[in-house]
């Protein structure tokens, strides 16, 4: 498939560079069999690549595919299912911003993207030097801020609140999605904080990756322990058990770092207590 994507590449000079990411370019944790293939492409105008889907079938023949935001960056990607089986994340980059890439190579979402280990498949822009200036990710990097962590506590809090209000009237399919979405996506960056601050020199990746390795077996158990499965009263322990666990790391986190409370935890534990406690939970 690179073989594949590097002739593609060649043959159209809208194409200016092709870097390969990822766990295929990585020696730590590298790719396995079940691993996708991860490119960056530096093009003339990012729309006919998004848009459009010629491209594609210059490649290989292709099954389906979907664009959605890259885990990183802030960009675009077109995620390709090949009639192979193999899949593959096109990152769309403008040719103008990788040629400033030298000016970006410090800031965190390019060490977490190239820092890891990258390789120039094609190379017109001549930038091996700056993709070999780029280190990996300082090991705090999951250090919060104080208005970051004022942004993910309010926002925990704010959409327990929210997905409780929503079992109370029994709409069980969006309170679930909401416990398994993003208040545990919240919880997670806040055990990520907490493992920073106990253990700086983890590398705590991004989002859930490899999070069977740097988060500590008991609060990994007790995160697994919020997935109750469906129905009221599964619904209302994996609320109940998210809110104790958010609220544990967050206050050990606020001990270590000084900060101040985000939200007033009294008015909150019995807006959220009211809302559990009061009359039979939904049919």
């Amino acid at each position: 498939m690179l073989a594949r994507v590097i002739t593609w590449a060649n043959a159209r000079p809208d194409v200016h560079a092709v870097l390969l990411v990822g766990s295929q370019a990585r020696s730590d944790h590298p790719a396995d069999e079940f691993s996708d293939i991860d490119v960056v492409l530096s093009v003339d105008d990012p729309a006919v690549f998004l848009d459009d889907d010629e491209w594609l079938a210059e490649i290989a023949p292709v099954i389906c595919d979907v664009v959605e935001p890259t885990a990183i960056g802030g960009m675009s990607e077109r995620r390709v299912l090949f009639a192979s089986g193999q899949d593959v994340d096109f990152s769309i980059v403008p040719v103008e911003m990788m040629r400033l890439l030298g000016d970006f190579k410090d800031l965190h979402e390019v060490r977490a993207l190239l820092g890891r280990g990258a390789r120039l498949l094609v190379d017109e822009l001549e930038i091996a030097d700056e993709i070999d200036a780029v280190v990996p990710p300082e090991p705090d990097s999951g250090l919060l801020s104080a208005s970051e962590y004022r942004a993910l506590s309010c926002g925990f809090w704010y959409q327990l609140i929210v997905a409780t209000r929503k079992w109370r009237r029994g709409e069980l399919w969006v309170a679930i999605s909401s416990c398994e979405g993003r208040l545990t996506s919240a919880t997670i960056e806040m055990a990520r904080w907490w493992t920073t601050l106990r253990r700086p020199s983890t590398d705590t990746w991004h989002g859930a990756r490899f999070i069977e390795e740097w988060l500590d077996p008991t609060v990994l158990g007790a995160l697994a322990a919020t997935r109750t499965g469906y129905g009221a009263a599964e619904i209302r322990l994996s609320l109940d058990r998210l809110a104790a666990l958010f609220r544990k790391l967050e206050t050990e986190c606020r001990e270590m770092s000084g900060y101040e409370p985000a939200v007033d935890d009294a008015e909150v534990q019995r807006l959220f207590r009211t809302l559990t406690s009061s009359g039979d939970p939904p049919a």
